[in-house]
């Protein structure tokens, strides 16, 4: 798509894909960048490049589930910190949900019958020293 197509486009609909449920359709309603913009004068070309929100979908990341299973949603955040951070800190709380849950189902049962005991006071905060993946996102969350 190139930049004359943008020019007047004035709103976005949703459509959606499930591939194991073998179902697309499109979501309801239309939101339309009009409506976030109270600059905008009727009648003049808006380019949807302008909005601070853009949003794609597409299934191209060469793992088995990804052509066949699933699509992939991106957003393009721009000139807005505030709502890149929201987006951002939903996305890592239903992520950490998500693999929890994963967690759970991989986990031995007989884990989960385990006595309790005491934490030993220092073990649980290595991880986030050091160049360890929670270390990293504690930098980078941190900021």
């Amino acid at each position: 798509m190139d930049q004359t197509d943008c020019d007047g486009l004035l709103g976005f609909a949703i459509h959606r894909t499930d591939h194991i449920e073998d179902e697309a359709y499109w979501m309801q309603g239309i939101k339309t960048f009009a409506d976030t913009d109270p600059g905008y004068v009727a009648g003049s070309t808006y380019s949807t490049r302008q909005h601070p929100i853009q949003g794609f979908n597409w299934s191209a990341n060469f793992r088995e589930a990804s052509p066949t299973k699933n699509d992939e949603n991106m957003l393009i955040i721009r000139n807005n910190n505030r709502v890149a951070d929201i987006y951002l800190g939903e996305f890592m709380r239903l992520h950490n949900h998500h693999a929890f849950r994963e967690f759970l189902e991989k986990v031995n049962v007989n884990t989960l019958n385990a006595k309790p005991s005491h934490l030993s006071t220092g073990d649980w905060s290595r991880d986030y020293f050091g160049d360890t993946t929670r270390s990293r996102q504690l930098q980078f969350f941190a900021v």
